[in-house]
């Protein structure tokens, strides 16, 4: 399993909900209003990229998908409300 972020602009309201909703039944968990944090078996992001290409606009929409590696992926630092404050501290570029 691979820990991914996902991060999104979407432009039309509907193909943001059809894209939150696809995200949403693959296992991801919105921790933004448009960043989703999940894991993936490597099999199952050419499916979900496919997925989501099939719904978002390449000339008004963004996608971006980062992968964590292992040691980076249980030590977010996160600041204000519901998050806990992390002490140590993480790079990621």
């Amino acid at each position: 399993m691979a820990y991914f972020i996902i991060c999104c602009d979407i432009a039309n309201d509907k193909r943001r909900e059809r894209v939150v909703k696809l995200l949403g039944d693959t296992g991801g968990v919105r921790v933004q209003y448009s960043v989703f944090e999940m894991r993936l078996a490597k099999g199952d992001l050419r499916q979900l990229m496919d997925d989501l290409e099939a719904i978002i606009s390449k000339p008004k929409d963004s996608l971006i998908l980062y992968e964590l590696c292992a040691t980076c992926q249980d030590k977010p630092i996160r600041y204000g409300r519901d998050n806990e404050v992390s002490d140590e501290t993480v790079v990621v570029v």
